[in-house]
């Protein structure tokens, strides 16, 4: 149930594939072997009326938010794999960013139909 958020300057829609960055978060969240692919969302949001300290004057931030529980250092691996990834993808962008999140499965409540279901 891991979701993906990225986040980035309005901007970079006009000079990188985005949707192929969002693919290819994705695909490394699937291939880390910690989550199914059925069990992973990824989107992005691009942000209007940005600012940023950084040197050149734009960025992007992916949220992972996951179940908690855990190890640490599985967190850091798939933190340092997806910002690879935005590396390879936005090379030019002035600020890349990733931060693991943990959601609570005792608060958490959610609603899925998969394919095949009633919904296709």
């Amino acid at each position: 149930m891991p979701h993906l958020i990225l986040e980035h300057s309005s901007e970079l829609s006009d000079r990188y594939d985005i949707s192929s960055l969002v693919q290819a978060l994705f695909q490394t969240a699937t291939d880390s072997g910690v989550f199914g692919p059925e069990d992973i969302r990824a989107r992005s949001t691009a942000c209007q009326n940005t600012l940023t300290g950084a040197a050149k004057p734009n960025f992007a931030h992916l949220t992972l938010k996951m179940m908690a529980g855990r190890p640490e250092e599985v967190r850091k691996q798939l933190a340092e794999d997806l910002l690879a990834v935005m590396l390879e993808h936005l090379p030019e962008v002035g600020a890349l960013s990733v931060a693991p999140e943990e959601i609570q499965r005792e608060t958490y409540a959610r609603r899925v139909i998969h394919k095949g279901n009633d919904n296709g």
